[in-house]
């Protein structure tokens, strides 16, 4: 990697953890009371294990790409069917929420995206969605947030895992670091956070940090490189 893609990746990085920390800060305020610095230091340790997982699990990816073919869609299936049987150890809890989930309000497809579609449409255009047949699906409320957030999340993971069969692992990583970062600005303007000095500080090293990576800011290239590009 040159030294501009090692520039970027640190901004990048330095950004979010700006700006994740400021987040923490500021929900911190009207939170529960602090946990023991036990319990923080094992949070703390399971996120950074999780990291290194996620890194590796990335240049295994690309490994796997070189020797075997980019078959991104193989890699989704395996990806998430190996996971399943895990599940049964939570099998209890899964009852749980299935009836739970069960017993939630029904709901109909046209009420329950109301919120957010209907802001966007005249009132002829929603009369229109209400006496569409789509207005009879009813259904558990819950049930129905899971089908959509189930849907979203296909579309998600499928175009990471597109992603990974034509970029490098670190490519990756930073495109998933920034979409985790619009995420967490969304959440700041979405439940009305504080927008602090450090998300703003956070948010500048993050999109100069993409800019480096990407190239779209000239980086100075070292005097042996440059001397080496015109002999050839």
């Amino acid at each position: 990697f040159s030294s501009h893609q090692i520039a970027g990746v640190v901004l990048v990085t330095i950004g979010v953890i700006i700006s994740t920390y400021s987040s923490a800060n500021t929900s911190s305020k009207s939170s529960e009371p602090a946990t023991s610095l036990r319990e923080w230091i094992t949070g703390i340790s399971l996120l950074t294990l999780a990291l290194f997982l996620a890194s590796f699990l990335g240049q295994l990816q690309q490994w796997t790409y070189s020797k075997y073919g980019k078959h991104w869609r193989e890699g989704l299936f395996y990806t998430h069917a190996l996971g399943m049987p895990a599940f049964l150890l939570f099998w209890g809890d899964l009852r749980e929420q299935v009836h739970a989930y069960s017993a939630s309000q029904p709901v109909s497809l046209v009420d329950a995206g109301a919120p957010w579609v209907a802001p966007f449409l005249s009132k002829g255009g929603w009369e229109f969605l209400r006496s569409g047949v789509w207005a009879q699906i009813v259904m558990p409320k819950l049930w129905m947030f899971l089908l959509l957030n189930t849907v979203t999340q296909y579309v998600c993971i499928s175009g990471v895992h597109r992603l990974s069969s034509i970029a490098t692992a670190v490519t990756l990583n930073l495109v998933l670091s920034v979409r985790k970062f619009v995420s967490l600005l969304l959440s700041v303007f979405l439940f009305h956070n504080d927008f602090t000095k450090g998300h703003w500080i956070g948010t500048t090293a993050v999109f100069v940090g993409t800019a480096i990576y990407s190239g779209l800011i000239p980086w100075p290239t070292p005097a042996h490189k440059s001397s080496t590009l015109k002999e050839e």
